[in-house]
């Protein structure tokens, strides 16, 4: 289940990345400093799903606790990846901040469809 995870996860990023980079190519503000972020996402993505498989090979019935601790962790490194972006922005910080906040949620109901797959699989 874990490496299905990360492989959908892996093409969801480069697809996604893909239409970004696509839709923003003549954007002089941004630029491709948004592809940092997939690839954070991505890793981050990665690494709860491998917390998250650790955690049923010890007790399947911690698993939603642990995501539930996770989440908050990955938004808490996500925002101290993207505070230099905002703070050097200047008038453009809040399309910064919505360049992020889409993939993020995107990312996020990623996780929670494979989340509640792993859980159903119990």
């Amino acid at each position: 289940m874990l490496k299905k995870a990360i492989i959908s996860t892996a093409v969801f990023s480069l697809l996604l990345g893909a239409a970004h980079a696509w839709i923003i190519y003549n954007e002089e503000k941004i630029g491709f400093t948004f592809l940092w972020l997939y690839a954070l996402l991505f890793v981050l993505t990665a690494g709860l799903f491998a917390m998250l498989n650790f955690v049923k090979g010890y007790d399947e019935r911690k698993m939603g606790l642990a995501f539930i601790a996770g989440s908050p962790m990955k938004m808490l490194i996500s925002l101290v990846f993207l505070i230099p972006f905002i703070l050097n922005a200047g008038d453009d910080a809040r399309l910064y901040a919505i360049h992020f906040m889409v993939p993020y949620f995107l990312y996020f109901a990623i996780e929670l469809y494979w989340v509640f797959k792993l859980l159903r699989s119990k």
